[in-house]
């Protein structure tokens, strides 16, 4: 199967399914495969990285799904490859060339990662891009947007349902860049994964979603999921989707919904290393009725 590098409705679709469906897809690593062992971390190898990376699975098409429905993506499963890669260095995080271009490749096995002698990492894999296809413009897999795309938020993850707006018919799924674990920020490389992913698509008609960003719904929180240039603005967003997500459909004015964000919704950071930062804002379900 080849991987894609763009979101494009053109694409001949890997599959098409219908409203309720599951599907399990294959993804490649974000460094396409090149970086196995830390040997393989040359200059020629980092080259091509940076001219081409995040490979993505897709196009995934829904029947019935059409402008200004939701795509509700149930995320079962996330099973890690048998490695992670993570890269420091230039363009590698937002320490620039503080460090020399170097590669970590650890080996991944039953949920965790063998940092080394001391340290296990129990993994806690996500999503770092997957989005819908914008219905004129043909994204990179490397950028992020309100259709989605490599928003590098953590709580794209298992158990968690990701709502995504619906700009074409059939909606044109893309997904792939899994990460082994990663913090809030991804301040450096997280740990690169190949991936098995098992997901299922619904069709969401009774709301619209035109003009709003992804969200995200989680057995504690909702939230919502901005990208711009700069985290305060992607921030300040995020915070005005759930403010009219609140009134929306848990009954709350703009005003109370504000007030209340102010106590009890936490700003946080997806990713700051991208050319457009991304934030989410993120709200106790427990202060709401009908979640």
């Amino acid at each position: 199967m080849g991987y894609k590098y763009i979101f494009d409705k053109k694409l001949k679709a890997i599959a098409t399914l219908k409203s309720g469906e599951k599907i399990t897809v294959n993804t490649e690593d974000a460094f396409r495969g090149l970086i196995k062992e830390e040997k393989n971390c040359t200059m020629e190898n980092i080259e091509s990285i940076l001219g081409l990376s995040n490979p993505l699975t897709g196009p995934i098409v829904v029947d019935k799904a059409e402008p200004g429905d939701w795509l509700e993506v149930q995320i079962d499963n996330i099973e890690c490859g048998p490695y992670g890669v993570s890269i420091i260095g230039s363009h590698f995080s937002i320490f620039g060339d503080k460090y020399k271009i170097q590669a970590k490749v650890v080996p991944i096995k039953n949920g965790v990662i063998d940092f080394n002698d001391k340290v296990k990492i129990k993994v806690n894999p996500m999503i770092g891009t997957i989005g819908t296809t914008p219905e004129l413009d043909t994204p990179l897999s490397t950028m992020p947007g309100i259709f989605g795309g490599n928003m590098d938020a953590s709580s794209v993850s298992i158990g968690n349902k990701l709502y995504l707006p619906v700009f074409i018919y059939g909606a044109y799924l893309y997904l792939g860049d899994c990460h082994a674990i990663q913090g809030d920020g991804e301040l450096v490389n997280p740990f690169e994964i190949p991936a098995k992913i098992t997901l299922t698509l619904n069709v969401v008609k009774d709301k619209t979603s035109k003009g709003k960003w992804p969200r995200v719904i989680s057995k504690d929180t909702i939230e919502t999921i901005v990208s711009d240039r700069t985290f305060y603005f992607a921030a300040k967003e995020a915070l005005n989707e759930m403010i009219k997500w609140l009134c929306e459909d848990y009954g709350f004015n703009s005003t109370e919904a504000a007030f209340l964000c102010g106590q009890v919704a936490d700003a946080r950071c997806c990713q700051i290393g991208n050319a457009y930062h991304t934030a989410r804002c993120v709200f106790p379900k427990k202060y709401i009725k009908n979640s």
